[in-house]
């Protein structure tokens, strides 16, 4: 697991679910780390889209 970094997101959101004190199924912390990793993966393919359109190597939070 320590190299996948769905399970990872997955056992975050899980323990965000677990800490809130209030009831998830498991194919609601499914959804959500699905939903997670998806977003996650459209924020890095713009970031790379952001990158190579400025010509920069490197991104920082300010830009």
């Amino acid at each position: 697991m320590e190299n996948d970094p769905r399970a990872a997101v997955w056992m975050a959101v899980a323990r965000r679910c677990r800490e809130s004190n209030s009831q998830f199924s498991a194919a609601f912390v499914d959804a959500l780390a699905q939903a997670t990793v998806l977003v996650a993966e459209n924020l890095g393919r713009d970031v790379e889209s952001f990158a190579r359109h400025a010509r920069r190597a490197k991104v920082s939070v300010e830009d």
